[in-house]
């Protein structure tokens, strides 16, 4: 059944008409900055390992610390990775946006990501389970991820530095989301046919109904 959803839900990416937001418009300089304000990274970071990577990958799609380890046991029969059990790479696994080193059967998660690496795990939410990394850094420079301006341009297969990772990152939340996670357990995932909104909007929209929630919730009577 699992197999069966996967397909119907990369299918309905595939039909779906690719939308880009115009890449001047974000942000770049405060990159950082917006991805700590969303609980996507945790601030300064000397070196982004694939692990760091895709995390905050799947972050930057909804993925919670909280709804993550509450599910870890309904992503996996068998471990696809001998190297890892991380919770975030086995959800990444599951949707197919991070295959590993397929040879060896490892995530390689200290491993410093590449800007081919880091463009694949973000692409692939967009696209589908696209393996050629070389076809997804394409994808990243024509949705605008990755600019001709760019001093990393043509360096896709050099390990990404921690301020190129944020910018290419904080570019993508703002392209109009496709796989996406719901925030609740079933499903966990869906794909948005309508591109909708985009996954800046998503969270910030979390956000606010959280705050919501919070303000709404009667506070404790005090015990005498």
């Amino acid at each position: 059944m699992k197999k069966i959803s996967l397909i119907v839900i990369w299918c309905m990416i595939f039909s779906t008409s690719m939308v880009s937001v115009n890449a001047e418009e974000t942000d770049d300089t405060h990159a950082k900055d917006i991805l700590v304000n969303l609980n996507i990274i945790d601030g300064n970071s000397a070196t982004v390992s694939r692990l760091y990577c895709i995390t905050a990958t799947d972050k930057a799609i909804g993925a919670t610390d909280e709804t993550v380890k509450a599910q870890k046991n309904t992503w996996y029969d068998i471990a696809p990775f001998s190297d890892t059990v991380n919770p975030y790479v086995l959800m990444a696994w599951e949707i197919r946006i991070a295959f590993g080193d397929r040879q060896g059967g490892q995530f390689l998660p200290d491993k410093t990501a590449t800007y081919k690496e880091t463009c694949a795990f973000l692409i692939r939410c967009l696209i589908g389970p696209e393996a050629d990394t070389d076809v997804t850094f394409e994808k990243a420079k024509e949705l605008g991820l990755v600019k001709e301006s760019d001093e990393f341009y043509n360096s896709g297969d050099e390990p990404i530095d921690f301020d190129s990772f944020c910018i290419i990152l904080n570019r993508f939340i703002n392209q109009p989301r496709a796989l996406y996670f719901t925030g609740d357990f079933s499903p966990k995932y869906a794909v948005d046919s309508d591109r909708s909104m985009t996954y800046l909007e998503m969270l910030q929209q979390r956000f606010a109904d959280a705050d919501s929630q919070a303000t709404a919730s009667p506070s404790p009577t005090p015990t005498q």
